[in-house]
């Protein structure tokens, strides 16, 4: 375990939700980072930095039959962290979902990684070290869910609720 030196991190995030139509909604975020890196290491000097960005995307559409269609993606640009760089990666998924049974039950088909963008490829290349690293995993999947709400969707308030202050007049007598 060695200390790496110096550590700068510089970063911007958007995150805008914006209602298109009353049947289109949808929801972007967007992160603009920088990464530096400078002092000793092992047996080299350590000076790397890197600007990137992720990006993501989730459009919901309601569609005829109270269906709900959702189509999400998000990108994350080659990034620096220390002596690993990271090589980009995406994700795109689609899915329809419907309420059930008076609204307490929603049943969700769906497909992810539509096109085999997840995986995590990491490049080394400082002093002796050189090597790439390829993961990959089962991230391309079709799926069904159900989901059950449990509980009173309709909880009511408390009429003589008042506020915290009114509640401590009443025990002081005040």
């Amino acid at each position: 375990m060695q200390n790496t030196g110096t550590t700068d991190n510089l970063n911007f995030n958007l995150n805008y939700p914006v209602r298109v139509t009353k049947w289109w909604n949808m929801v972007n975020k967007a992160t603009l980072f920088d990464n530096r890196f400078t002092g000793q290491l092992y047996e080299g000097y350590l000076d790397v930095g890197k600007w990137s960005y992720y990006l993501s995307t989730s459009q919901r559409f309601n569609i005829p039959g109270s269906v709900l269609l959702t189509l999400s993606a998000r990108y994350n640009s080659p990034s620096q962290t220390l002596i690993y760089y990271t090589e980009d990666n995406s994700n795109v998924g689609i899915s329809l979902s419907k309420k059930v049974l008076k609204g307490q039950g929603s049943i969700r088909l769906g497909f992810s990684d539509l096109f085999k963008g997840q995986h995590n490829d990491v490049i080394v290349d400082f002093e002796d070290l050189h090597y790439i690293q390829h993961n990959t995993w089962e991230s391309q999947r079709a799926f069904i869910e159900f989901n059950w709400q449990f509980g009173n969707r309709k909880i009511k308030q408390h009429e003589d609720r008042g506020s915290a202050n009114a509640e401590e007049k009443d025990r002081s007598g005040s």
